[in-house]
């Protein structure tokens, strides 16, 4: 699949239900898809926005441009799990952005959160090789 780009009448539309990026993660933004490799699309939005019309407006949207049975998996990313987040920091590919700060923006808070839990995650590789005989 090419990536998947938008009208300037669609990106009004997207701006105004309060999508401030949109990033293409998973197998379609790393290029290693498959038959049956679905669409993973990650959100970021301003935080009084209608979530339920942004996922049915974008799945209805992102539906007509592929034109295809295909699964299309939509996460928004404020709330996604931080193995999550650190995936999108390596391999998402923006496709839509209101300014050039969203995704650079996310990938700062991404990246703190990812500090700020190593000296974590670092003690339970620890405890885990101490177990192994």
């Amino acid at each position: 699949m090419n990536t998947i780009s938008f009208t300037n009448s669609e990106k009004k539309r997207l701006k105004n239900l309060g999508i401030t990026c949109l990033i293409l993660f998973g197998s379609q933004a790393q290029r290693l898809t498959h038959t049956g490799s679905d669409i993973d699309i990650g959100i970021l939005t301003n935080p009084m926005a209608n979530r339920k019309k942004i996922y049915d407006m974008l799945f209805e949207l992102i539906s007509d441009k592929i034109k295809k049975p295909i699964d299309i998996d939509i996460v928004f990313l404020e709330s996604a799990p931080l193995e999550m987040k650190e995936h999108i920091l390596r391999y998402g590919v923006v496709l839509f952005e209101t300014d050039g700060n969203a995704f650079p923006n996310f990938k700062e808070r991404a990246m703190t959160e990812l500090a700020d839990l190593e000296p974590i995650r670092k003690m339970f590789e620890e405890q885990i090789l101490a177990r192994i005989p």
